[in-house]
C-alpha cells in the first residue's frame, strides 16, 4: 500500500516541475569566450614572446650576413728611422667593397719613400692612386662562404616565421586542453550541485512527512543518504575544478607580462561544434594541400639550406683562381698646388700603360677534404628529403584519422544527448507519479542516479569532442590561423 504523500512534497514537486532540470548555478568562473581566451594566450603568454624571438633571431642572422658585404675602410702605415737615415716611410689607405657577385672592388692611395726600398715598390713621389678589382674565376665564382651565409639567412627568415607558427600551434594546443579540462569539471560540478540541491529539498520534505507520520524512518534515511552522496560528489568536483583552474592559470597573462588568475573563462560544453564551418573548411583544405603544413614547410626550408651547403661544397671542388687587376695613376696624377690640368691629365689613367695585374692559383692534389664535404652535404640533403616524404605521409594519415574520430564522436554525442534527455523525462515522470502516490523514493533515487551517470558520460564525451577537434587543428598546424593569429 502506498503511503500518504505529505503536502510539503507537493510544493516541492510543483516548484521542481516549473524549473529546468539543468538550471545554471552560480560559478566562481563567470561566462567567457574560448576564442578570446586563446587570443589572450597568443598575445600575452611568455611562450608567445619566445615564438616572436624565433623571427627576431632570423632577422638578426640576416643582418649579420649582410654585414659581410659592407664597405671596409682600411689603413696601413710603416716608418723606419735609423741613425739619421730614413729607411722607409710607406703606407696605404683605402676602401674595399665586396659585392654579392664575388667580385671585390678596391680604391686606395699609396705612398712609398725611403732609402732602402725594393725597386718593385717604386712609385711616383707624390704617391699613387689605385682602382682595382679581384675576380674569382674558379672556386668562388658561383658561390662562396659569404654568399652562402647570406642565402641561408634569407631562407632563415621564412624558417623563423614557420617556427613561430609551430611554437604557437603547440602552445595553443596545451592551452586549449587546459581550458576544456576546466570547463568539463565546471560543468560536472554544476550538475552535481543541482542534484545535491534537489536531494536536499526532497530530504527536507520527506523528513517533514516522517514527523507527521507520512513516511517511515527508512525513507528519511534513504533520502538523507542520497543527499549526502551527492554532497560528497559535489565536493570532489569542486576540488577537481580548483585544481584544473590552477593549471589553467599558467596560460593566463596580462599586458604587463604578469600571470593572473582566470576570472572570465567559464562556458558550457553543450555547444560542441565550437569552430563550426571554419573547422571543416580549414581541415579539408589542409588535406588537399598537405604540403602547406608548417612542419613540412619547415622541412623544405631545411632542404633549401642544405642545398646551399651542397652547392658551396661542390664549388670547393674547383681550383682557386683569382684575377687581380689594378689601374694606377701616372706620375702627374697629383700636380703641385696652383697648377691647372684637365681631369684626364690629373688622373692620367691609362689601361694599357698604368696598371698592375696578377693571378693567384691553388689546387689540392687529392681533393679529399672537398670531396668529403660534398659527400656529407649529399647525405644530409637526401636524409632530409626522405624525412620530408615520411612526414607528409604521417601527417596525412594522422589528420584523416583525427577527422574520422571526430565524426564518430559527433554521432556518439548525439546519441548520448538523446539518452540524457530521455532520462531527464523519466525522472520528471517518476516525480509526478510520486506526487500522486504511484511511485516511491527508491525508484526516484534510481532514476536520478542514472541521470547523473548519463550526464557525466555526456560531459566526458563533450570534453573529448572539444579536445579532439582541437587536436585535429593542432595536427593540421592550423590553430594559430583559426584563432586569428
Amino acid at each position: 500500500m502506498m503511503k500518504k504523500v505529505h503536502p510539503y512534497l507537493f510544493l516541492f514537486l510543483f516548484a521542481l516541475s516549473g524549473t529546468p532540470l539543468f538550471a545554471q548555478t552560480e560559478s566562481n568562473l563567470p561566462d567567457g569566450n574560448f576564442i578570446q581566451y586563446m587570443r589572450g594566450v597568443v598575445s600575452f603568454h611568455p611562450f608567445s614572446r619566445q615564438a616572436d624571438l624565433e623571427l627576431d633571431m632570423a632577422e638578426a642572422k640576416l643582418r649579420k650576413a649582410r654585414g659581410s658585404f659592407d664597405p671596409n675602410l682600411y689603413g696601413d702605415y710603416d716608418d723606419k728611422e735609423y741613425e739619421g737615415s730614413n729607411y722607409w716611410d710607406v703606407g696605404e689607405i683605402g676602401i674595399e667593397l665586396p659585392t654579392r657577385t664575388g667580385i671585390k672592388v678596391k680604391s686606395a692611395y699609396t705612398w712609398n719613400q725611403g732609402s732602402f726600398l725594393d725597386n718593385r715598390e717604386t712609385i711616383p713621389a707624390q704617391g699613387q692612386g689605385v682602382l682595382g678589382v679581384s675576380v674569382p674565376l674558379g672556386n668562388g665564382l658561383l658561390i662562396d662562404p659569404k654568399r652562402a651565409e647570406l642565402r641561408q639567412a634569407q631562407i632563415g627568415i621564412e624558417m623563423g616565421d614557420i617556427k613561430q607558427i609551430l611554437l604557437l600551434n603547440d602552445l595553443l594546443w596545451q592551452a586549449g586542453m587546459a581550458y576544456w579540462d576546466v570547463q568539463s569539471t565546471v560543468s560536472l560540478q554544476k550538475r552535481l550541485a543541482e542534484a545535491e540541491g534537489r536531494a536536499l529539498v526532497r530530504f527536507q520534505a520527506i523528513r517533514e512527512g516522517y514527523l507527521q507520520g507520512a513516511y517511515a524512518v527508512a525513507d528519511t534515511l534513504d533520502a538523507y543518504n542520497q543527499w549526502k552522496q551527492f554532497s560528497i560528489q559535489n565536493l570532489q568536483a569542486i576540488g577537481e575544478r580548483q585544481e584544473q583552474s590552477l593549471l589553467l592559470n599558467a596560460f593566463t597573462w596580462n599586458e604587463q607580462g604578469r600571470n593572473v588568475e582566470n576570472d572570465s573563462l567559464s562556458e558550457d560544453l553543450d555547444s560542441f561544434s565550437r569552430f563550426g564551418d571554419v573547422f571543416y573548411s580549414a581541415t579539408n583544405q589542409r588535406l588537399l594541400a598537405i604540403q602547406d603544413h608548417p612542419a613540412l614547410r619547415l622541412s623544405n626550408t631545411k632542404i633549401n639550406q642544405l642545398d646551399v651547403d651542397r652547392k658551396l661544397a661542390r664549388e670547393q671542388l674547383k681550383p682557386t683562381l683569382n684575377l687581380n687587376y689594378n689601374m694606377l695613376t701616372g706620375k702627374d696624377a697629383f700636380p703641385a698646388q696652383g697648377q691647372s690640368a684637365e681631369m684626364q691629365e690629373i688622373l692620367d689613367l691609362n689601361l694599357n700603360q698604368n696598371y698592375k695585374w696578377g693571378l693567384e692559383a691553388s689546387f689540392p692534389i687529392f681533393m679529399r677534404k672537398a670531396r668529403g664535404k660534398v659527400d656529407i652535404a649529399n647525405i644530409k640533403l637526401e636524409t632530409e628529403q626522405l624525412n620530408l616524404k615520411q612526414k607528409e605521409i604521417d601527417l596525412t594519415n594522422k589528420l584523416k584519422a583525427q577527422i574520422q574520430v571526430l565524426a564518430a564522436l559527433e554521432g556518439q554525442l548525439e546519441l548520448q544527448e538523446e539518452l540524457t534527455q530521455n532520462l531527464e523525462r523519466l525522472l520528471r515522470i517518476e516525480e509526478a507519479r510520486l506526487s500522486v502516490g504511484e511511485s516511491d523514493l527508491f525508484v526516484i533515487n534510481s532514476r536520478e542516479q542514472k541521470l547523473i551517470s548519463a550526464q557525466q558520460k555526456l560531459i566526458v564525451l563533450q570534453r573529448k569532442f572539444h579536445v579532439t577537434q582541437l587536436k585535429t587543428l593542432w595536427t593540421a598546424g592550423l590553430l594559430p590561423e583559426v584563432i586569428g593569429f
